[in-house]
């Protein structure tokens, strides 16, 4: 991993964004500016139909630029957003393998997790 941490970015458009729509694209410009401007780029970026209007991929070098970001755009009033952390599919399975290959429980068997017991 180059040092970037990957978020998606879930946009929803407020009242006034929907009301001033034709001004969203002006808008995504200078939200993708203010990512840059903190370390970050956009990876990808879609036009949603459903419970979002947008979705965005992107990078920072860490959570406290993915937050101003985020903050940057809710100060607008035009859309709220759920930020979300990503990780490589690779790398989440790996981080699983590791997290529940635990030595067996002592007196007990397997890996030392019984399924519906809490330990």
């Amino acid at each position: 991993m180059d040092g970037m941490q990957t978020y998606v970015i879930l946009m929803k458009f407020t009242t006034k964004g929907a009301e001033t729509l034709l001004e969203s694209s002006q808008r995504y410009d200078k939200f993708e500016e203010g990512i840059r401007e903190l370390g970050g780029k956009v990876v990808s970026a879609y036009g949603l139909l459903g419970d979002y209007d947008v979705l965005i991929v992107a990078e920072f070098p860490d959570e406290k630029a993915a937050m101003k970001t985020v903050v940057r755009a809710a100060s607008r009033g035009t859309a709220t957003s759920k930020t979300l952390t990503a990780i490589p599919i690779k790398e989440f399975y790996a981080l699983v393998g590791e997290t529940l290959a635990v030595p067996p429980a002592v007196g007990g068997a397997g890996r030392g997790l019984d399924r519906g017991k809490v330990q």
